[in-house]
């Protein structure tokens, strides 16, 4: 399950407002490169065909689904010390059943008549 902490007012290309909602995770415990050990949590955007009323409204609500972490085109992020590192992954909310069905082997069944003809 993943928790709707927040929502932002964006533009698209046409420049239409449209909602998105920030979803986060379940807490992870990590540990720090100096061997500290946190409490940490994946967070996501999400867009929605809300309006605000309703994009406020979720706050604060459980979705099924988990935040996973996800290969894409290299990015650069200005750290809070003025340091730019490039991070080649993101976060994307996944829904539930698209998680199972991932996770899931698939495998052919035959009868023994199929097998022994």
């Amino acid at each position: 399950m993943v928790l709707v902490v927040n929502y932002q007012q964006k533009e698209n290309l046409e420049g239409k407002p449209f909602f998105t909602l920030t979803v986060q995770g379940e807490p992870e415990l990590v540990v720090s490169q100096k061997g500290k050990p946190y409490l940490t949590a994946r967070k996501a955007s999400l867009m929605t065909t809300f309006e605000e009323a309703i994009c406020k409204q979720l706050v604060g609500r459980e979705l099924p689904g988990i935040i996973l972490e996800v290969t894409c085109e290299p990015y650069d992020v200005t750290l809070d010390g003025g340091e730019v590192v490039t991070r080649n992954t993101r976060y994307e909310y996944q829904m539930e059943e698209l998680v199972e069905e991932s996770e899931q082997a698939v495998f052919s069944t035959h009868s023994e008549e199929d097998i022994f003809v």
